[in-house]
C-alpha cells in the first residue's frame, strides 16, 4: 500500500504533476492487488484531481484487465467511468459489455441504456453507475440517499412516466423521483445490506444482534465501512439496540471483538475497527498489536491484555513462545521500577514455570510503597501489589488509608474499604479519617466526592456512613464554594453540579424529605454561597424545601423581582429602534434574498436559499426576544434608587482585596459595559453587593471588598 500513501501525499499537497509521474510509474506495474486500485480509483474520484484525471485515467485499463475476481473488476470499472472524460470506442465497448453481462437478462435491459445515455457514445461519463440504478429499480429494492435521507424502499415505479416512489428513513411521508434524479442521487444496495435490515427488519436485526454480536458488528463494518466505536454507536444505539442498554451490549461485544481474527480492533477510543482481508493467526495478532509498540510500558499493557483475552491460545507453543521471547526482551532493558513490577506480574501470572524473580523482591525493598503502586497503569497488577501488602506488610492499614485517598479508580477504592471495614482496627482508622475529611473536605476533594457517592448515591453502609448523611451535604456545598474557582478542579465542580440538578434535583428532593427545618435552611444558605449554582437552581431548590416547609418560599417580592428588566432610557430607546430596524428594513432585505435564492432552482442543494432561511430565524428570533424583554422593561427613575444602599443605579466606589479603588455603575443588561465599568443588576458581582452600605464589606469569589462610597447616576 506504499503507492496509495504517496499518491494520498500528493494529492493533498495539491502537486498534480507529481501525482501523473507517479501514476504513469503505477500504469507500468505488472501485478496490482485489487482492492489497491479500488482504493487508489475512489481515491481519485472523491478528490479534486478527479476532473483533471478525467482524459488519462483509461490509462490504467491494462492493469485493470489483470483483476480476476468479477465483482472486483466491475467495481473498479465502474469507478474509472465514473472519472473518464475521453468517451473513447474502448471505454464504450466495455460499457456496453459489462452492461449486457449483469442486465442483458431484464425485459428493459434497452430502456434501461437508453435512459442511462449508453445509446450514443457522446458522453457516458458516470454510465455504468447509472445502469446500476436503473436495474435495481425494482419494488421491495432499497437505495440509499447519501446526502442525508438515508435508506429508502422502493414502494411504487411507473415505467410510463419514469418515476420511482420511495420511503426514506429519515424522510416524513413518501419521496417521488424521476428516473434522471433517481440515478444521480441513490446508490443501490441489496436487502442484505446492513442499512436495509436495519430500516425494514429492526426487530429481526436486534434479535441476532443479542445472539450474535460479533456476526452483526462485522456485517456493519463491511457494508459501511472502518467505523470507531462512537460511530458504531451512531448505528445501532435506539435503532438496533435501545439506548439505555447499549453500553452494556456494547461492552460485551467489544470483548468478543478482539478474540475475532477477522477484525483489526483499535488501542484508543477514537481507533476505527475494520474488517481484515484475510483471518489471521493469533501469533500474527499478537505480532501486529506488538509492532505498533515502542515504549516498554505499551508493549507489557499489550501482553497484559493479550494475556486476558487470548488466554487459552497460550497453550499452543508458538504463540507461548513469541509471547515469552518478547516479556523476556522488555525485562532486558533497564526499566524504572513500575514498569519492571508490571513485567514481572505478568510473567507470574502468565508463565507460571518461568525463571524471573518474584515481583515482592521490588515491593521489599521499596520506600514508598503507595507511590509506587500508584503509578502502576495496569489496573490488576495494582490490585496484586496492594493484595501483597495486605498479607505481608503490618502496617498495612495506614498504607491502605494512604492509598484509598491518593487512588482514583473507584474498583481499588472499593477494594480498599472493603479490606480496612473488615478489620476492627482498620475500621476506626477510617472512621477517623471520614471525620477529618467531612470537617474540612478541601484538604482531599476527589476523595471527599469518592466518600459522598458512596454514601448517598451508591447507598453503601459498611461503616454506617450514613450517620453523617446530612454532613456530606453541607461538605459537598462547602467544597463546591472552595473550589468553583479553582482551574484544576473544574471537571470536581461540574460532577457536583450534576449530583444537586440531575434528574430534576432527585438526590437533593429525597435530601428534604428526611430533613429538618435548621438543617434545610442551612442547605439553602450554604447553596445560595456558590456562585456555579444558576439562579434559576436556586429558585427550584427554595421551592423543593418549601414543599416541606413553606416559610422557605421566597417572598413575592423576591419571586418578582428577575422579571423586570431595568434599563435607562437610552437602552429602551434603543432597543425599540433595534425591533424598529429588523421588521422595517432587515427582514424585507431578507424576504428579498430568498426570493433571489429560490429563483436558482433545485432547494435541496441550494445553499444561498438555506443561509437566507436561517438568517430569517435568526431575526425572526431576536425580534421575540426583545419584544418580550421590552414588555418587562421598566426605565430607571429617581424614586427607584437609593443614596443610602446599594441598589439598580447606584455609582458604588468599592476597594478591592489589593486596596485598589474601582467604580462601577449598577444598570440593567441592556446598558452593561464591561469596559466602560457598568455592571448588570444581574451579574454576580452585582448581586453579591446589592443592599450593602458605604462602609460596609462583601464577598465574592472567596474574597473581601469594601464599599467605600455610593450614589445614584441622577447624582
Amino acid at each position: 500500500m506504499g503507492y496509495l500513501k504517496e499518491f494520498q501525499t500528493q494529492i493533498l499537497n495539491r502537486d498534480f504533476n507529481k501525482f501523473m509521474t507517479l501514476w504513469e510509474e503505477y500504469c507500468t506495474s505488472d501485478n496490482v492487488p485489487s482492492e489497491e486500485l479500488n482504493e487508489l480509483i475512489q481515491m481519485i474520484k472523491k478528490s479534486d484531481f478527479a476532473k483533471p484525471m478525467g482524459a488519462y485515467v483509461e490509462t490504467i485499463i491494462p492493469i485493470w484487465r489483470t483483476v480476476q475476481d468479477p465483482n472486483a473488476s466491475y467495481t473498479i470499472l465502474k469507478g474509472i467511468i465514473d472519472i473518464q472524460t475521453t468517451q473513447t470506442q474502448e471505454l464504450y465497448d466495455l460499457v456496453l459489455e459489462k452492461s449486457k453481462e449483469r442486465y442483458g437478462q431484464k425485459s428493459q435491459f434497452n430502456d434501461i441504456l437508453k435512459i442511462a445515455g449508453l445509446k450514443s457514445k457522446d458522453n457516458f461519463t458516470g454510465t455504468l453507475s447509472f445502469v446500476d440504478v436503473l436495474a435495481h429499480l425494482e419494488a421491495g429494492q432499497f437505495l440509499l440517499h447519501p446526502g442525508g435521507w438515508g435508506i429508502g424502499e422502493i414502494m411504487e415505479l411507473s415505467h410510463l412516466r419514469e418515476q420511482v416512489t420511495l420511503e426514506f428513513e429519515n424522510l416524513s411521508g413518501r419521496k417521488s423521483l424521476s428516473y434522471s434524479h433517481a440515478m444521480r442521487l441513490l446508490i443501490p444496495v441489496p436487502k442484505t445490506h446492513f442499512l436495509s435490515r436495519r430500516f425494514s427488519k429492526p426487530d429481526e436485526l436486534e434479535k441476532e444482534a443479542r445472539a450474535n454480536p460479533v456476526k452483526v458488528i462485522k456485517d456493519l463494518l463491511s457494508d459501511l465501512g472502518p467505523k470507531t466505536a462512537q460511530e458504531i454507536k451512531d448505528e445501532m444505539a435506539d435503532l438496533v439496540i435501545p439506548e439505555d442498554e447499549f453500553s452494556k451490549w456494547w461492552s460485551q461485544a467489544r470483548s468478543k471483538l478482539k478474540k475475532d481474527l477477522l477484525v483489526d480492533t483499535p488501542d484508543s477510543l477514537k481507533g476505527v475497527f475494520s474488517l481484515r482481508s484475510q483471518q489471521i493467526s493469533h501469533e500474527d495478532k499478537l505480532m501486529q498489536a506488538l509492532s505498533k509498540k515502542k515504549k516498554a510500558i505499551d508493549i507489557l499493557q499489550t501482553l497484559h491484555s493479550y494475556s486476558k483475552e487470548e488466554a487459552s491460545t497460550l497453550k499452543k507453543e508458538e504463540v507461548k513462545n513469541y509471547f515469552e521471547q518478547t516479556l523476556k526482551k522488555v525485562l532486558a532493558e533497564n526499566l524504572p521500577p513500575k514498569d519492571r513490577l508490571q513485567g514481572l506480574f505478568i510473567a507470574l501470572n502468565t508463565l507460571p514455570q518461568n525463571n524471573y524473580p518474584h515481583p515482592e523482591t521490588i515491593l521489599k525493598n521499596e520506600n514508598d510503597l503507595i507511590a509506587l503502586i500508584d503509578d502502576v497503569e495496569i489496573l490488576q497488577i495494582k490490585k496484586q501489589a496492594l493484595m501483597w501488602i495486605r498479607e505481608n506488610k503490618s502496617e498495612w492499614i495506614p498504607l491502605f488509608l494512604d492509598a484509598i485517598k491518593r487512588f482514583d479508580n473507584v474498583l481499588i477504592r472499593e477494594y480498599l474499604m472493603k479490606e480496612l471495614s473488615a478489620d476492627k482496627e482498620g475500621r476506626q482508622v477510617v472512621e477517623k479519617a471520614v471525620k477529618e475529611i467531612l470537617n474540612n473536605p478541601s484538604q482531599n476533594p476527589e476523595w471527599f466526592f469518592w466518600l459522598f457517592n458512596r454514601v448517598i448515591l451508591s447507598d453503601k453502609d459498611d461503616l454506617l456512613l450514613s450517620d453523617h448523611y446530612d454532613n456530606f451535604w453541607e461538605g459537598l456545598l462547602l467544597l463546591l464554594s472552595q473550589i468553583e474557582n479553582s482551574p484544576s478542579y473544574q471537571e470536581l465542580v461540574k460532577k457536583i453540579l450534576n449530583v444537586i440538578i440531575a434528574e430534576r434535583y432527585k438526590a437533593v428532593r429525597d435530601l428534604f424529605k428526611q430533613s429538618t427545618y435548621e438543617f434545610t435552611k442551612e442547605f439553602l444558605l450554604y447553596a445560595s454561597k456558590s456562585h456555579s449554582i444558576e439562579d434559576h437552581d436556586q429558585k427550584s431548590l427554595r421551592s423543593l424545601a418549601a414543599v416541606h416547609y413553606p416559610e422557605l418560599a421566597l417572598k413575592s417580592d423576591e419571586e418578582k423581582a428577575p422579571y423586570v428588566l431595568w434599563t435607562t432610557e437610552e437602552g429602551y430607546i434603543r432597543s425599540q429602534k433595534r425591533v424598529e430596524e429588523i421588521a422595517t428594513k432587515e427582514m424585507v432585505d431578507n424576504a428579498r434574498e430568498i426570493e433571489a435564492a429560490r429563483a436558482l432552482g433545485d432547494l435541496r442543494e441550494n445553499s444561498e436559499y438555506k443561509f437566507a432561511k436561517e438568517r430569517r430565524a435568526r431575526l425572526q428570533g431576536e425580534m421575540r426576544r426583545l419584544a418580550d424583554d421590552i414588555k418587562k422593561a421598566r426605565v430607571i427613575t429617581p424614586p427607584d434608587t437609593s443614596k443610602d444602599e446599594v441598589a439598580v443605579g447606584s455609582v458604588v466606589k468599592i476597594e478591592d482585596p489589593k486596596g485598589t479603588s474601582i467604580t462601577y455603575k449598577i444598570l440593567g443588561p441592556w446598558d452593561a459595559d464591561v469596559e466602560g465599568k457598568v455592571l448588570s443588576f444581574q451579574s454576580k458581582l452585582a448581586q453579591a453587593m446589592l443592599g450593602k452600605r458605604a462602609g460596609e464589606t462583601f464577598q465574592f469569589k472567596d474574597e473581601k471588598y469594601k464599599i467605600e462610597s455610593l450614589k445614584t447616576i441622577f447624582d
